[in-house]
């Protein structure tokens, strides 16, 4: 194989999901959809079949950049491939854009080597089975009139603006609720229903107590399977999921390269891994 990288078209999306279920991950259609509408996708053949992949996301700002879906075909583990990748994404960056990505284990040691540290730790919850929330809980649903006022709390917690990824986001979920204190938003949360689970995310509060509140709302009425992903551990909102009924079933690192822009520590749950 020639191990050339090449710019990804939106209309290979089967390739690439066909790619991530190959390796035992759960990107879809609609996922793939939202990544290349929100950045650039790279790829490596070999005899005309994808074998590996990478995306560089960016926001408005392009403050900061999330790498994420690198995928590497098992078959094709081992060739220095992934790095290729992530590379290729490192020199699409913006000139001042500091680079985020969550690594598997095993892909730690990669990204040490092109500059990445580690600076935290993602913590993964899941649950196929928790308990049902049919009560009373202080959130409503979101309108188009308190879009701007959810920019702006989730740019405080993300560190940049990324109004078009929310407005697609919004557009996208199966429920998106709002939480008020003293007559202002003080949180937000959106699910994303896949054809895996009901992920839970972004969700943005400024306390935990109300963050607990929108999960209960975005779970209303559901059975599912869920994951939830929090960028640092959280003990109320972690002794609320175990008692729910979720598990903690994975923590990756998280690792940066330069210095990402101040955050308010608000941020409760990601938008997905590909996104940071």
């Amino acid at each position: 194989m020639t191990e050339i990288v090449r710019e990804l078209t939106e209309d290979e999306w089967g390739s690439i999901v066909h790619l991530s279920k190959a390796v035992g991950w759960d990107y879809h259609r609609k996922e793939v959809e939202m990544i290349f509408k929100n950045g650039t996708v790279f790829g490596i053949d070999d005899n005309e079949k994808l074998v590996a992949c990478a995306a560089l996301i960016s926001y408005d700002e392009k403050k900061i950049g999330s790498i994420g879906m690198v995928i590497v075909l098992q078959s094709h583990q081992g060739k220095g491939l992934g790095r290729k990748l992530t590379e290729a994404c490192m020199n699409r960056k913006a000139q001042t854009q500091s680079l985020m990505l969550i690594a598997t284990k095993e892909g730690e040691s990669l990204y040490r080597k092109v500059g990445f540290q580690t600076t935290d730790t993602i913590v993964k919850y899941t649950s196929s089975s928790f308990e049902s929330f049919n009560d009373f809980v202080h959130a409503q649903s979101f309108e188009q009139f308190m879009l701007q006022d959810v920019v702006d709390l989730d740019a405080a917690a993300f560190g940049e603006r990324r109004e078009g990824f929310l407005q697609d986001r919004i557009k996208q979920a199966s429920k998106a609720y709002v939480r008020y204190k003293d007559e202002k938003i003080d949180g937000y949360g959106l699910a994303i229903d896949t054809p895996y689970n009901r992920i839970i995310g972004p969700l943005i509060c400024k306390t935990d107590e109300g963050a607990i509140d929108i999960i209960r709302a975005l779970l209303i009425g559901y059975s599912g399977r869920v994951r939830i992903d929090l960028p640092k551990k959280r003990e109320r909102v972690e002794a609320f999921l175990q008692k729910s009924g979720f598990s903690l079933s994975a923590t990756p690192p998280l690792m940066v390269k330069g210095e990402l822009p101040d955050r308010n520590g608000t941020l409760i749950s990601i938008a997905a891994q590909a996104f940071g």
